[in-house]
């Protein structure tokens, strides 16, 4: 077995908290958002997850990327589910 399919063998997806939270250190380090936010909800968060998703689906698209590769690639499974 060579070095490529054991890393395949033990690679798992990233989770979308993985990802959250490498957007939100690289917010707070370029001074983008403050670290804390007060109270119970942290709006930030949320609005620079969907930020960035709606950023790379554009780059993606604008790169003429087939459309259901798009889809997939952003998370949406409808009508995708037998797609591979």
């Amino acid at each position: 077995m060579n070095d490529l399919e054991q890393v395949r063998m033990r690679s798992e997806p990233v989770s979308k908290g993985t990802i959250r939270n490498i957007v939100r250190s690289h917010l707070i380090k370029t001074g983008v958002r403050i670290p804390n936010l007060s109270g119970p909800y942290k709006r930030h968060d949320v609005v620079a997850d969907h930020g960035f998703r709606k950023f790379f689906e554009t780059r993606v698209i604008e790169s003429d990327v087939n459309p259901i590769v798009v889809m997939r690639l952003v998370g949406h499974k409808g009508g995708l589910d037998n797609w591979s």
